[in-house]
């Protein structure tokens, strides 16, 4: 039996401008926009640009 190994990578991708609303919605809206960042399939997509309308709601 092969043992398989996990890893973790944690990458800094930046942070919004102000530590306010306004600028955190612009900072995520980005963000979640970035197909660099979020590299899926066109229904992940969808469902992950239906979340950041969710999230920019508040």
């Amino acid at each position: 039996m092969v043992k398989s190994k996990l890893g973790v990578l944690l990458v800094n991708l930046g942070t919004p401008d102000t530590p306010t609303v306004p600028a955190i919605k612009c900072y995520l809206k980005q963000f979640f926009s970035d197909r660099r960042v979020i590299d899926t399939t066109p229904y992940f997509r969808v469902a992950t640009f239906s979340a950041q309308r969710f999230t920019l709601l508040f």
